[in-house]
């Protein structure tokens, strides 16, 4: 029996009766980002940027975060109790279906940093070609043989002495992790990546590895989250050291993709994506296109010194904050909260359990962040700080991750893939959904179609779905069958609801 055959059978034998009511899918819609927590200025930018592009504010503000990230990378740290340091630097995945202008924000708020780096990163390229002359010219006086060997000993530690400087960092978005180390390393261990596109995402999945028979190498972007040494020694490569590597990440994805990450064995068990902070917004919907407002402009001018002022800091001298007393009681409830919260309502993963009992610790790095975005000379993370970072994750970050890794749905991870390809419309025939998922690697051949089938069979259980075949009208071959979609997932996202004051 061929697939055609297998589906028309399942449609003649399961298909729910037209006449039957469709059953309610509806999920708890998730909030908006709470931008009164974030300092003032900031707020007011957010929200002036997504009201112009537009997009939904929670793009403005994984953009904001994840510059202030990049610009910060590998140079502060927080520690919010004796003998645990959190570097500032964030991992942020983006959620957003083609179309929704993710790139606008993004690439908006990293700009002034982009061309700051590569300024900087020229100029760091020219007293480098000078040093390098100046050795060539203490080399050939080295070879003098009318020299004493204490002048050669001499001109020889005077040519080790003038060592290059290290490169600035370059912003990328798509590497693999064999060219991201090496990147790193001439850039004195620190790294940014920050893209609107999910390459970098399926390379760490493996889906192009996979294409070769291997799996991509984690240990860069699961030690550059925290500082950690980074040793890479392979045949045919000169070995790599890292002492302390840092990572910067921001990616914009659709949510297939974030699904793809979620629910693969590899990096869920290796915990990449337990380190990430996920924007998971509704689309917009009813904008009116012809009069939107301009973005103020000493609202970017604003930005635009702040993040310089970041990106310039403590180049020399990697910084510490230390969180006051009543900060430091305020993260110890949290971080008990989370522990607490890891054994009960974090769902039935393994992963958001594990996700959870790392919050306090990306906790820590958004009241850094938010130390510093308030004033870039802080030293210290005020109490304010730190309840204004476990509001955003109680009130924020927890709902989207849990949709992120499933949420509540019993669904499998695939199944829910397809259920994302099925938001938006009201009805697709089988083959184009299937042509649709075509380029995934689970989908190929006649085993990939008897998977695709027993996901359709599970969607249509689940009342995701129903399959129809149309009349054939006349001779010829029978049309292929029709997924008919639940009127819930007709439009594109749920509308949002206002959000409610997180606690601790």
């Amino acid at each position: 029996m061929n697939s055609l055959e297998q589906l028309t059978r399942f449609e003649e034998t399961e298909m729910q009766p037209q006449g039957m009511a469709w059953p309610d899918l509806s999920e708890e819609p998730l909030p908006l980002f709470p931008t009164e927590l974030l300092p003032e200025k900031c707020a007011r930018l957010v929200e002036a940027v997504a009201a112009s592009l537009p997009v939904p504010v929670d793009y403005a503000v994984c953009a904001l975060l994840g510059a202030a990230s990049a610009a910060l990378v590998g140079r502060v740290t927080v520690q919010p109790r004796q003998h645990h340091r959190e570097p500032v630097q964030l991992y942020l995945c983006l959620g957003g279906e083609s179309g929704t202008n993710k790139s606008g924000p993004l690439r908006l708020f990293i700009a002034p940093l982009e061309e700051y780096l590569a300024e900087k990163g020229r100029e760091i390229i020219r007293r480098n070609r000078d040093r390098q002359a100046e050795r060539e010219v203490l080399s050939n006086q080295a070879k003098r043989k009318n020299l004493t060997p204490g002048d050669r000993a001499n001109l020889r530690r005077q040519m080790e002495e003038m060592q290059d400087e290290k490169e600035m960092e370059v912003i990328l978005t798509d590497t693999t992790p064999e060219s991201l180390v090496r990147r790193m390393k001439r850039q004195g261990g620190n790294g940014i990546i920050h893209t609107d596109e999910g390459s970098f995402i399926n390379v760490l999945a493996g889906v192009t590895y996979g294409k070769q028979g291997g799996a991509a190498n984690l240990d860069t972007v699961l030690k550059g989250f925290d500082g950690g040494r980074v040793f890479v020694d392979r045949v045919g490569g000169e070995p790599v050291d890292i002492e302390r590597a840092n990572l910067s990440i921001t990616v914009g994805m659709q949510p297939s993709i974030i699904h793809r990450m979620t629910s693969s064995a590899d990096l869920a068990d290796r915990g990449f994506p337990q380190r990430v902070l996920y924007f998971l917004p509704d689309n917009l919907v009813g904008v009116d296109l012809l009069n939107l407002p301009a973005i103020p402009r000493d609202y970017m001018a604003d930005w635009s010194r702040l993040l310089l002022i970041l990106a310039a800091a403590h180049r020399d001298h990697p910084a510490m904050l230390s969180l006051t007393k009543g900060a430091q009681a305020v993260y110890n409830l949290h971080r008990q909260d989370m522990a607490d919260r890891a054994l009960s309502d974090m769902g039935g993963s393994s992963a958001t359990r594990s996700w959870a009992r790392k919050a306090h610790g990306k906790t820590a790095r958004l009241a850094g962040l938010l130390a510093l975005l308030e004033d870039p000379d802080a030293a210290i993370v005020e109490e304010s700080h730190v309840r204004a970072a476990v509001a955003m994750m109680n009130s924020y970050f927890i709902p989207h991750m849990k949709r992120a890794f499933g949420g509540s749905s019993d669904l499998s991870p695939d199944a829910l893939a397809l259920v994302d390809v099925l938001r938006g419309r009201e009805s697709i025939t089988q083959s184009q959904l299937l042509h649709d998922v075509s380029g995934q690697k689970k989908y190929k051949g006649e085993a990939g179609k008897a998977h695709f089938q027993e996901v359709i069979r599970e969607l249509a259980q689940a009342g995701y779905i129903r399959l129809t075949t149309p009349a054939s009208g006349g001779i010829g071959r029978r049309p292929g069958p029709v997924l008919l979609v639940n009127p819930a997932l007709h439009g594109n996202h749920k509308a949002a609801v206002p959000l409610t004051e997180g606690t601790i």
